[in-house]
């Protein structure tokens, strides 16, 4: 009877250790946030190892199932405690004021800003809390003018937000994060929109020549520009739908930078009422 006793509480303390372990020496480093279905398929394959080592002390596979599902309760409460402690008191963030849930995980600002109003969340928070206010785990919120050239200034190496990881594992000159690659893939545009290209250049699109140039670029999306503003005034003292406006408007002005003519929004969504 005590070895059966003493063998469930050695399982459930190595379960309880494994769950510290997996949080202080792998959790807590790295881009884990892009690696969620491995996550998943690891802590599948954990379960199915954990079915195999841990010995069936009777002849009732009912009882083993059970202690199997106790071990591996308590390994996830070991480590999803360990990540509360920490990021409470023990995180480099922990001085910073906010919501304590936001501290704890993102799915806070992700309900909060459920109805598509992160602006009223952030205004809200910013009140409350003041210029630098933790709206996630790793994350801090700066409500200052300055904050925009001391982040993302010319001299200065910061990274960009986990947010630019969503499409991953596909990157682009905008949504890569590493500075290395965005140098290698901006070289690609800088001979084509640098501002030493001065002489207009001619090239077949279409059937129809088109100059490319610093002189040729700026009259093309200045028309763009103007298409624009007579869409936007064509909705006299109607509601304009602002976002819809200004996207297809920069989608034309890309079409145009990059192939050499928009994508005719200026002649077809004025039909139905917009840009």
């Amino acid at each position: 009877m005590y070895k059966i006793i003493w063998t469930v509480v050695f399982w459930l303390a190595v379960s309880a250790a494994a769950g510290l372990v997996a949080h202080h020496g792998l959790f807590i480093r790295g881009k884990w946030h892009v690696r969620v279905p491995r996550v998943v398929l690891g802590h599948i394959a954990l379960a199915c190892v954990v079915w195999s080592l841990v010995p069936n002390t009777s002849d009732d596979p009912t009882k083993h199932s059970r202690m199997c599902f106790v071990m591996y309760t308590c390994y996830l409460a070991s480590l999803f405690s360990g990540m509360t402690i920490y990021r409470l008191f023990f995180h480099r963030l922990r001085h910073f004021p906010g919501p304590k849930l936001a501290a704890l995980t993102e799915f806070w600002h992700v309900f909060e800003a459920r109805h598509s109003t992160n602006y009223r969340v952030m205004q809200r928070v910013h009140e409350e809390y003041g210029t630098f206010v933790i709206t996630g785990p790793n994350e801090i919120s700066i409500f200052h003018p300055a904050a925009i050239e001391s982040l993302d200034g010319p001299k200065n190496d910061n990274i960009k937000d986990p947010w630019y990881d969503v499409l991953e594992p596909r990157t682009s000159p905008i949504f890569t994060r590493s500075e290395d690659d965005r140098r290698a893939r901006r070289q690609v545009w800088s001979h084509a929109i640098s501002t030493q290209c001065k002489q207009p250049r001619c090239f077949f699109h279409l059937n129809a020549p088109v100059l490319t140039g610093k002189n040729a670029y700026a009259p093309r999306q200045l028309n763009l520009i103007e298409t624009l503003a007579r869409c936007i005034a064509s909705y006299d003292s109607n509601p304009v739908k602002i976002n819809d406006n200004i996207s297809w408007s920069s989608f034309d002005a890309m079409g145009d930078l990059t192939f050499g003519h928009d994508f005719w929004h200026d002649e077809v969504e004025p039909m139905a009422g917009g840009y």
